[in-house]
C-alpha cells in the first residue's frame, strides 16, 4: 500500500535559479528596475511560499517588503543614479534567511559566570 505525503516540498535553490534565468534570459546581471517587479518575480520562486522562510520573515505589508529588499539595491550605471534590485542577491537572500544556521556560541559563553555551583564543582573521575 503506498502512502501520500500531503506535506509540502522543501524548495531548491536550483529550480528557483531556474526561474531567475528564464525571465531574465538575455541579461549578464540579473536585475528588476522596481521593487514591484522584483516581488512579482519572488512571488514565482518556490522560497516565497515556504512555511521556514515565512516564519522567519513577514513580507506581507509594501513596507516591510521593501526594507527585506532594501540590501538588494544596487548602482545600475555609476555615471547616474538609477538604482535596481540584483535577483541574483535577493534570491541567495531569501535563501539564507530560511535556512542558515544562526552561529555557534562559544564555549565560555555558555555558562554563566554568575552561577557559584559550576565554579566550586569538583572534576569527575571515574
Amino acid at each position: 500500500m503506498k502512502t501520500t505525503n500531503s506535506s509540502t516540498i522543501t524548495p531548491t535553490y536550483s529550480t528557483d535559479r531556474d526561474l531567475l534565468l528564464a525571465r531574465y534570459p538575455t541579461t549578464a546581471r540579473h536585475v528588476s528596475p522596481s521593487v514591484a517587479e522584483a516581488r512579482t518575480a519572488f512571488l514565482q520562486w518556490g522560497i516565497s511560499t515556504d512555511s521556514t522562510f515565512q516564519r522567519r520573515v513577514n513580507l506581507d505589508t509594501d513596507a516591510a517588503w521593501t526594507a527585506f529588499v532594501e540590501s538588494c539595491i544596487v548602482d545600475e550605471n555609476l555615471s547616474s543614479s538609477e538604482r535596481v534590485i540584483d535577483m541574483d542577491l535577493l534570491l541567495k537572500k531569501c535563501y539564507a534567511v530560511a535556512f542558515s544556521m544562526p552561529s555557534s556560541p562559544v564555549s565560555h559563553s555558555r555558562a554563566a559566570p554568575n552561577i557559584p555551583q559550576i565554579a566550586t564543582l569538583e572534576p569527575l573521575s571515574i
